[in-house]
């Protein structure tokens, strides 16, 4: 496949089925399996609040502080 002909079926499928894993995980409390829709080496930078997570260990470090500031919602 070409660049110009887009993704593949089965590169929409994975593409679809990660997004619904990364929002499923984050939503249901699963800090391990949400810092794992990231790279080893993957960032998360939300400037608004200051936040700038590198890497999985400091992904579920944040996910684990986010949920309980949100007490268990």
């Amino acid at each position: 496949m070409t660049e110009s002909e887009g993704l593949s079926a089965l590169d929409y499928a994975e593409i679809h089925n990660l997004y619904a894993f990364y929002n499923l995980s984050s939503d249901s409390g699963a800090p391990e399996d949400y810092a794992s829709c990231f790279t080893e080496d993957g960032e998360m930078i939300v400037a608004q609040r200051g936040l700038i997570a590198k890497g999985r260990a400091d992904l579920v470090t944040y996910k684990r502080n986010d949920q309980a500031s949100r007490g268990g919602r």
